[in-house]
């Protein structure tokens, strides 16, 4: 994966009307070259189509199949714990299995669908992963009736402990499970870091797997077009 990740691209997207460019290198992978075509000719992501979709390699197919029997425990007990024993609504009746392998940061729901599960293998330096909670901001706070400053600061103070901030230490060869709603619900980043602890193998670099189960009946074909 070392002399793989050296071929990785960044990738560039627009930004209010700026073309700007990803901090961190990356590639697509697929589990054959004829999902490989497809995605080529029917996926878009962040708006645009992705040229260079790789096949899956010998080592990522291996590390697969124990993702998938990681995850689909971690979905089974988080259900019978957390859950009352059923699933979420939306959430997908089916067992979890990792169709694509992705090295793209950003989780779009398009392909994925609701109450998606993901799986990512963290490998090389260790860093740590944010996350907080998506909170509805209130329109009254923003009217000029309530431009007092006074009147804000309690709002804003019960906001940010509402967002809150949760930090996960990943270490080399550790696996992260976003279960069913998390897409919706929370937002998450890998935090800078001003210094890491070199890895013996990898160095300074980190390799982030991102397996997802890409869903039939949300394929291309299916999203409405204009015109």
């Amino acid at each position: 994966m070392l002399t793989e990740a050296l071929t990785f691209g960044r990738d560039t997207f627009k930004l209010f009307d700026r073309v700007v460019e990803s901090p961190h290198s990356m590639a697509f992978y697929v589990d054959s070259w004829e999902e490989a075509a497809r995605q080529r000719n029917d996926y878009i992501y962040n708006g645009s189509r992705i040229t260079d979709i790789r096949r899956t390699l010998p080592e990522m197919d291996k590390a697969k199949a124990k993702v998938q029997i990681a995850v689909n425990a971690e979905i089974k007990r988080r259900i019978e714990q957390f859950q009352g024993g059923a699933k979420l609504k939306y959430q997908s009746p089916r067992e979890w299995i990792p169709n694509a392998s992705v090295g793209y940061h950003s989780d779009q729901l398009t392909y994925v669908g609701p109450r998606a599960v993901i799986g990512s293998l963290s490998l090389g330096v260790a860093r740590e992963f944010r996350v907080c909670k998506v909170v509805a901001r209130d329109d009254s706070a923003s009217s000029p009736a309530s431009a007092d400053e006074r009147t804000r600061k309690p709002s804003d103070a019960v906001r940010a402990d509402a967002e809150g901030q949760i930090a996960i230490h990943l270490p080399h060869n550790s696996l992260l499970v976003m279960h069913a709603a998390m897409q919706e619900e929370w937002k998450h980043s890998i935090a800078p870091a001003p210094a890491i602890d070199p890895h013996p193998a990898s160095g300074n670099k980190r390799i982030n797997i991102t397996y997802r189960h890409y869903k039939d009946s949300l394929h291309p074909r299916y999203t409405p077009r204009l015109g």
